[in-house]
């Protein structure tokens, strides 16, 4: 019995793979946010196809992103985060004023996340700095939206899950949602010569571990944007980059 059920779930996955591709993402991923102020400029975002890691950006056709070879990781601001009052009537968090604090603790390990993976990408792409000059970039990054994910439910209904797995599925009404946007600007001009933007809500799992936390799936979004950020410009062609589907059966 159970080994015909573990071969059911493995078999979830695959199908949806399959049978979806790109409509599959569209339909599993965050809508893409409302541009904020923090990208106000002479450019327009472009929509991505929605399994592409950033669902918008911008890219100065002027400018040879290869020709700079380091980069300064600016703080990350909180400045610019979206309302949420609709989530603040359902999270204790909001309402109990610690969401402020949450933002600038998240803020900080994005900063940190793109840092690290700058510095121990292989392929050493760039050279991490902190004064602008020529070759130089300067990443600046907003975190836009922040809505923690409702731990207790996962939890409870996670454990639930072990018996009757189909339990695991209602976690994916427990979302959260986590939105940045990111400028690269030449650090002596500082003309913006590249902009990104994504939105994610907690992956359809039927375990999602950091759901278990307020800011697990939060953290783990960061490390992945960072990640594709460093793919990105280590790409000879960025347009084959592909995010990861957002459907697994334990997300770590």
């Amino acid at each position: 019995m159970y080994h015909r059920i573990f071969l059911h779930l493995l078999s979830i996955p695959l199908l949806l793979s399959v049978s979806g591709c790109s409509t599959m993402y569209d339909w599993l991923r965050a809508d893409p946010a409302p541009q904020t102020s923090f990208l106000d400029g002479n450019f327009r975002m472009v929509e991505q196809s929605p399994d592409f890691p950033f669902r918008k950006m911008w890219i100065d056709k002027d400018t040879d992103l290869r020709k700079y070879k380091r980069i300064i990781v600016a703080p990350v601001t909180t400045g610019h985060l979206m309302d949420s009052a609709a989530w603040d009537k359902f999270d204790e968090r909001s309402v109990a004023g610690e969401l402020k604090d949450d933002s600038k603790d998240i803020a900080k390990y994005m900063e940190l996340s793109f840092y690290n993976a700058i510095s121990y990408d292989p392929r050493k792409r760039f050279m991490l700095v902190d004064k602008a000059g020529p070759g130089t970039l300067r990443l600046e990054i907003a975190l836009v939206q922040l809505q923690p994910s409702k731990a207790e439910l996962n939890y409870a209904e996670n454990i639930i899950g072990i018996i009757v797995w189909p339990v695991s599925f209602l976690t994916i009404f427990n979302s959260g949602t986590t939105a940045f946007e990111g400028i690269l600007r030449d650090s002596q001009t500082g003309k913006v010569v590249c902009a990104i933007a994504d939105r994610e809500k907690d992956e359809a799992a039927i375990f999602n571990i950091p759901g278990f936390t307020y800011y697990g799936n939060a953290r783990y979004f960061t490390d992945r944007w960072s990640r594709q950020f460093v793919d990105f410009m280590n790409a000879k062609d960025y347009t084959k980059l592909k995010t990861d589907f957002p459907f697994k059966l334990i997300v770590f």
